[in-house]
């Protein structure tokens, strides 16, 4: 059985990823990572729809996937409103809907309620998610594989 990470990532100004990590649940190692980066060219309806067409198909060649976590973002002292953020809500909306229709436990979690159920911090997770192998760019969505795992 495997678990799935997921992590919405600002790579630059302009350019932004949904990356994922697949865990083994028994060796917690990582079995892949992969990521999406949402064309900037296109508007922000197709970047949700290939974005969970991307994760479609991705999860179509692992259909042993038990349980998912979207790595979601902190909240930080004072929310806001802007383009960006509501850009990332929608990616995030529209993986979850692939995730949903291939995955049966399927949750969204912050560091802290992720960190809450691996290492007991954050910090602790992200170091996990470092130990399964996981470069360097996928280790968050590797620390939500890990929660994933928890959920199964």
């Amino acid at each position: 059985m495997l678990s799935l990470g997921l992590r919405f990532h600002v790579i630059s100004v302009k350019k932004r990823a949904v990356r994922a990590a697949l865990i083994d649940n028994t060796s917690e190692g990582v079995v892949a990572c992969t990521e999406h980066v949402l064309d900037g060219s296109a508007s922000q309806a197709r970047q949700a729809r290939d974005a969970r067409d991307w994760l479609r198909s991705a999860l179509a060649a692992h259909l042993d996937v038990g349980s998912a976590v979207l790595f979601e973002a902190d909240r930080g002292p004072r929310s806001s409103d802007t383009d960006a953020a509501r850009q990332r809500l929608r990616i995030e909306g529209a993986v979850l809907t692939a995730a949903l229709d291939h995955i049966p436990i399927v949750d969204v979690r912050n560091g802290k309620r992720i960190g809450d159920l691996v290492g007991g911090s954050k910090e602790a997770a992200l170091v996990l998610g470092a130990a399964t192998g996981a470069q360097t760019p996928y280790v968050e969505a590797a620390a939500a594989a890990l929660c994933a795992i928890k959920l199964a």
